[in-house]
């Protein structure tokens, strides 16, 4: 008789009907998904380089692991033309013990041509995977379960925050913050009924 690991199924995330600023990351996460699903949502896993990966994990790093993928995600997405694409993405670590993200981008007007140069942001944002790997770097997939995604982005949340000693692992930028506070406002009395 071989023995079956039961996992627990992660609870609903709901948002609750508070001020913006009294949220927090998860239902923060949340409100990008549905907001990102109803006007062309990307779901996107992004691998590191193993470099970068390195320098994020390290405990002797200074900067907060957020702040330095932020950096570099903007400075990228600025060089391939993208500036202000708002984006929310998560930091996990896998059961292998592998660092990487989840997150959720708004996909409105982006064509193909848009969508390669975002992948090769993404991509030198993550430090450049070589070889074979390199194919599996970055996965964009259009977003249609909103909830369904942000359950599973935040299965391991805790054991992630606990390794890199930060609770803050969301990285969103200024432009989804700022869409993201009117969605709130304008469903908030919608979740207070509900």
């Amino acid at each position: 008789m071989s023995a079956q690991i039961r996992r627990k199924k992660p609870a609903n995330i709901v948002v609750r009907p508070v001020a913006w600023r009294r949220l927090g990351e998860t239902e923060k996460f949340l409100l990008a998904a549905e907001r990102c699903q109803g006007d062309g949502g990307i779901a996107v896993t992004l691998n590191l380089s193993a470099s970068r990966e390195h320098n994020y994990m390290s405990r002797s790093r200074k900067t907060q692991v957020r702040r330095l993928f932020q950096n570099q995600l903007n400075k990228a997405l600025k060089e391939a033309g993208l500036s202000g694409l708002e984006y929310a993405f998560l930091f996990e670590i896998s059961p292998e013990g592998r660092l990487h993200l989840h997150g959720v981008l708004r996909g409105a007007g982006l064509d193909e041509t848009a969508l390669k140069a975002l992948k090769l942001a993404l991509c030198q944002a993550a430090g450049k995977i070589h070889g074979r790997a390199a194919a599996r770097q970055v996965k964009l997939k259009r977003l249609y379960d909103a909830a369904g995604w942000a359950r599973y982005i935040f299965k391991v949340r805790k054991s992630t925050a606990n390794k890199l000693a930060t609770n803050g692992l969301m990285v969103m930028s200024e432009s989804m913050g700022r869409l993201l506070r009117v969605f709130h406002e304008e469903t908030r009395e919608t979740r207070r009924v509900a």
